[in-house]
């Protein structure tokens, strides 16, 4: 008597042995109805519903259980009941994955918290002593390869790596702390994961470094970064960089597949600067893939919106959907209706913006434009 966690449009059945669930790029509270009959569908290709076999023809309904494992621990549980029968079948409502708390208390149990790489186990005991099982990973393995368009369900966890440095402020002190760096991290990861995508940082605390500096050349004297970082950018293209950009681009690590994020005091006059290939002019292609952020104006999604950035290969476009990550300014908090969601999904389909966000930042995440 099988469990089965269903596929959101024909209701067929995973195959955990080469699918994945995945976590959902929809804004939380749109296509999730409460409740939903035996054969409904639904258009989010990543919600997903539980199905079990009822014991006899008299049982109306079963009781599963859903935990999420994280390495090997379970992290949370879950009762659901599966009323809506057909036949000797029985389905529950659907049900989506998300990242972040906020999202999590928008839809009561039908919102699952998780990470990339988790394990949802479903269970539910058909008769005394004897149980039946699943288990279904959130996202498939990193070591597979799969990035179709539209079948979300073969993605393999894509990892970009990340080189985090905070420079020294005018008092010799790092301009933020580790703590806040992992807040950032861990805010970029949820977001990112509905991409299927996630850091893989370099060093596990933030590296801290001296004020860059630039030696004298045919250009100009020597310089050293003053507290003031410069943008050196025309109509969105780097021809001419400025000493900031010059003197930073020599304190990368030499992985041309790393992003090297500096977190400096203070950039005129920006929150934030993504240094993508396709607006780099100079043929330095030092000059490329590094991001420089303010400590004191970085907001919760501003590290994942620049590495979008990075990974798009391109700048801000017209018709941004005001629920997108990519849009720009970037939101203040997490809430649900933030600017937080990535391609594909209704608002980008709608808008004709952003709805190959995810097949691109996946293709582009562990080589870099």
């Amino acid at each position: 008597m099988p469990v089965e966690i269903i596929r959101k449009n024909d209701n067929s059945a995973y195959d955990p042995n080469s699918e994945a669930l995945g976590v959902s790029n929809y804004v939380t509270n749109n296509e999730l109805p409460a409740t939903s009959q035996f054969g409904d569908t639904n258009p989010d290709p990543e919600n997903f519903r539980l199905q079990a076999r009822v014991p006899n023809a008299t049982t109306n309904s079963v009781q599963m259980k859903l935990e999420v494992k994280r390495d090997g621990a379970v992290v949370s549980t879950t009762n659901y009941t599966l009323d809506k029968k057909d036949g000797d079948f029985v389905r529950g409502p659907f049900l989506r994955l998300v990242t972040d708390t906020n999202d999590d208390a928008e839809s009561g149990d039908q919102t699952i918290l998780v990470k990339l790489g988790d394990k949802i186990k479903v269970s539910y005991d058909i008769a005394a002593g004897s149980k039946v099982e699943q288990e279904i990973q959130v996202g498939r393995p990193a070591s597979e390869s799969n990035n179709e368009p539209d079948k979300p369900w073969k993605h393999d966890i894509r990892e970009v790596k990340v080189r985090i440095v905070a420079v020294k402020d005018a008092a010799g002190n790092a301009c933020i702390t580790d703590a806040k760096v992992n807040e950032l991290v861990n805010n970029a990861n949820e977001r990112l994961a509905q991409s299927g995508i996630r850091l893989k940082r370099t060093q596990d605390t933030v590296e801290v470094i001296e004020p860059p500096s630039k030696p004298a050349d045919d250009v100009g004297p020597a310089y050293t970064y003053d507290q003031n970082y410069r943008d050196g950018h025309i109509s969105g293209h780097l021809t001419s960089p400025s000493e900031d950009e010059i003197a930073f681009s020599l304190s990368k690590d030499g992985d041309s597949n790393s992003i090297d994020i500096f977190f400096v005091k203070h950039i005129v006059p920006a929150v934030a600067i993504a240094y993508y290939s396709s607006q780099n002019k100079t043929g330095n292609p030092a000059l490329s893939n590094f991001i420089v952020i303010s400590s004191d104006a970085v907001r919760p999604f501003t590290v994942a919106h620049e590495i979008m950035h990075i990974l798009l290969n391109q700048g801000h476009r017209n018709l941004e959907p005001s629920t997108a990550l990519f849009y720009s300014p970037t939101s203040q908090f997490k809430t649900t209706a933030g600017k937080k969601r990535i391609g594909p999904y209704p608002q980008s389909k709608t808008n004709n913006v952003g709805d190959d966000d995810t097949t691109t930042m996946r293709a582009n995440a562990e080589t870099l434009p």
